[in-house]
């Protein structure tokens, strides 16, 4: 990125934030987003004694697609982060389901976020509108065209990246809001692309989603599509 464009980008960053700063909807998103934050952190200690590692993750998804993690490269760590932290498969415990069944927290309001986040899923967004003043993107699952108000300062302000792209992302529901995790997968979107995603099953269960992941990434490589990602 040049750096006109990076300075056009944090001024734009900081517009909006000064646009929605005030908005009730963005309080409480902060509110939401630091709780989450919050037992992410805790996790953090048990990921290093943590049993399976990528591989014993992989060996368990039911696809034919060669797929490996390399934890030197950011992406992947990352992926392997949400892996660990969520439900991906039936045989192999998350440490949202570890941190509910052993009782780690006592909290109501902690309970009820690792409630939301055993529930979450990955999907494959587009954009559709933007609400600046509540720093609301409105996102439509391409497969079940679903459309969730979700609530993130940054993902409006780069409509005209991501408005030709399609974008897997994990969205959580606690109380009334929607948020995403962080990583924002991007594939550029053609009519392949559309034609691949209206042939995918509309739910998918946790035990589904590596699988689909996993087919979705092999996919996209087999063509040549491209690729791009962004860490928050």
């Amino acid at each position: 990125m040049s750096k006109e464009a990076e300075f056009l980008s944090n001024f734009i960053h900081n517009m909006s934030l000064l646009m929605c700063e005030n908005s009730e909807n963005y309080k409480k998103y902060q509110k939401v987003r630091k709780l989450h934050q919050e037992i992410c952190n805790s996790m953090s200690a048990y990921i290093t004694k943590y049993e399976s590692s990528p591989d014993d993750l992989l060996e368990h998804a039911k696809t034919e697609v060669e797929f490996s993690l390399d934890l030197r490269n950011k992406q992947d760590a990352y992926l392997y982060t949400d892996m660990i932290i969520y439900p991906y498969l039936h045989e192999v415990k998350s440490l949202t389901e570890i941190y509910l069944e052993t009782g780690r927290f006592r909290k109501q309001e902690k309970i009820e976020m690792l409630e939301a986040m055993k529930d979450s899923r990955l999907g494959v967004y587009e954009f559709v509108s933007r609400d600046p003043e509540n720093a609301i993107s409105i996102v439509r699952n391409v497969i079940t065209r679903e459309e969730i108000p979700l609530t993130d300062s940054s993902l409006g302000e780069v409509k005209q990246v991501i408005e030709n792209y399609n974008f897997v992302l994990r969205v959580i529901h606690y109380q009334d809001i929607y948020f995403q995790t962080g990583m924002i997968k991007m594939f550029k979107r053609n009519n392949t692309t559309r034609s691949w995603y209206k042939s995918q099953r509309k739910n998918i269960s946790h035990d589904e989603q590596l699988e689909f992941l996993m087919n979705l990434i092999d996919f996209h490589q087999r063509f040549g599509l491209k690729e791009r990602v962004l860490i928050r």
